[in-house]
């Protein structure tokens, strides 16, 4: 779920990758996945050792936050921008 949310909360896609299976000392779960900025999983991996692949169409990107700006709402000093305001 928190990787749905992720996405979701940064309109991006995220790729998670995790571990599987005993390692010194600890056993990992896996469960790696792919999300889209909507927080729809598009590929995941259960709890065995697997490759995940998806095809990324980041005008995906562009769409969500068109349709749901949350983040032009964001303040200028917390995202600078890459050039100096000329004022």
């Amino acid at each position: 779920m928190l990787n749905r949310v992720r996405a979701l909360e940064n309109q991006s896609f995220l790729v998670s990758a995790n571990s599987v299976g005993p390692s010194q000392g600890s056993v990992f779960m896996g469960h790696s996945m792919i999300v889209n900025p909507w927080g729809v999983i598009m590929a995941s991996g259960g709890d065995e050792e697997v490759i995940l692949r998806a095809e990324l169409n980041v005008k995906e990107v562009t769409e969500a936050r068109d349709r749901f700006p949350a983040l032009a709402d964001r303040l200028d000093w917390l995202n600078p921008k890459a050039e100096p305001d000329p004022s």
